[in-house]
């Protein structure tokens, strides 16, 4: 008997310490998978070969990959990197989820830090699927892209400005592009901006300027070691014009009532139709919304003032003001962001509380007028009542 109950507690004690491994996650149970099913890397990153200097980076919109999902079920994605010493590629995304057959495009830079050492050197970027499971994580096969990369002893800094046909800086978005073994690679580049800085690499160089989609101006120009330069593309184009903002509060809380933007549309293209302005709110670098503004059925060439009220009712915190100008209903330009910070004495709540001191005044100042009416009406009735008594007192008296 004893026997017996000894080998029951020994079986029991197995399955209890077998339950406990699997929930601990050393026993997995794998997911069934189809012979089929994996994940596909495409994009620009691979195969090329980049040249940069150390303490420099390369960015641009034409850097990418994208994963896509071949498999029939959710699947989580880890986007690793794999780098020599003094070189970071930073991702859009390393940790994202795809549905079945769904895509995801990762923008890539390429940093290189001051004692990066000079050379030739390859990089990769990984994409490893994975399944979470109640038993832990299942690591699916992954997916490798490389790219050669040069690192060079010396470096030359540029600088793109965008300016108007008389010389006034303009957003525009800019674009640098190196000639490497024959072909154009873009090494930096800024959307909405009114200049583009880079440390390159010594070489030949194509600067571009875009407002709209459309080509405006570019330059080739050639720059050496140590050199410095400066290059300026015009764009004749539409845009706008020293945009700023200005905030009005209540005189009698002292509280934020509202901010006020203004802004001069300049237009020294040509006469366009279907013109539209909205205004792009962010709030501690989140959009909040875009309000629209005011549509121009022609704007003609020359200058066009307005400005637009904006009650910041999201509470504090920095907002963020862009001015945004679209043409038959495609985005064609925008003005710097433009901040302002609404502390603990700016309105954050609801419109209608900042009027409440206000309220409460009128209210008490009422209440006192009618105080003094009612004590002046009484005071005038009681002497009326006073002198018909000593009037009746009199004519006894005779």
């Amino acid at each position: 008997m004893k026997f017996r109950s000894l080998g029951k507690r020994i079986a029991l004690c197995a399955i209890m310490l077998t339950l406990i491994t699997i929930s601990s996650g050393f026993i997995i149970p794998a997911v069934a998978l189809a012979d089929d099913e994996g994940i596909a890397m495409s994009g620009t990153f691979a195969g090329q070969k980049y040249v940069i200097p150390s303490g420099s980076s390369v960015t641009s919109s034409e850097i990418f990959v994208t994963v896509i999902s071949g498999y029939q079920s959710s699947i989580g994605i880890q986007m690793t990197c794999v780098t020599p010493v003094g070189v970071n590629i930073n991702l859009s995304k390393t940790n994202f989820t795809l549905a079945p057959d769904e895509s995801q495009s990762i923008s890539i830079e390429i940093q290189t830090t001051e004692d990066a050492a000079a050379g030739n050197y390859t990089i990769s970027i990984k994409a490893t699927p994975y399944i979470t499971n109640p038993g832990g994580v299942q690591v699916l096969p992954e997916i490798t892209q490389t790219a050669s990369l040069s690192i060079m002893g010396e470096s030359a800094n540029v600088t793109i400005n965008a300016i108007s046909p008389d010389g006034t800086p303009v957003t525009a978005e800019l674009r640098l592009f190196k000639l490497i073994e024959g072909r154009n690679q873009e090494v930096a580049y800024g959307i909405s901006t009114l200049s583009l800085n880079a440390i390159v690499a010594p070489g030949t160089f194509l600067a571009q300027a875009y407002v709209g989609g459309q080509l405006l101006d570019e330059e080739w120009f050639e720059i050496a070691a140590d050199e410095v330069k400066t290059i300026e593309l015009t764009a004749g184009t539409i845009y706008f014009e020293n945009p700023g903002l200005l905030p009005y509060y209540n005189n009698n809380t002292g509280e934020l009532a509202f901010i006020n933007i203004y802004y001069t549309l300049r237009n020294v293209y040509e006469p366009v139709d279907n013109v539209a302005i909205k205004l792009l709110v962010t709030l501690d670098g989140n959009t909040i919304e875009q309000k629209d503004h005011s549509t121009i059925p022609t704007l003609v060439i020359g200058r066009a003032s307005g400005s637009i009220d904006y009650f910041p009712y999201s509470g504090n915190g920095e907002y963020g003001f862009t001015l945004q100008l679209f043409v038959d209903g495609n985005p064609y330009t925008n003005s710097q962001e433009m901040t302002f910070d609404v502390g603990d004495n700016g309105s954050s709540g609801s419109s209608g509380n900042s009027n409440i001191p206000l309220i409460v005044g009128i209210v008490c100042a009422v209440a006192i007028l009618l105080g003094i009416a009612y004590f002046m009406i009484h005071r005038s009735r009681k002497a009326k009542h006073i002198h018909s008594t000593t009037k009746k007192k009199g004519t006894r008296r005779e």
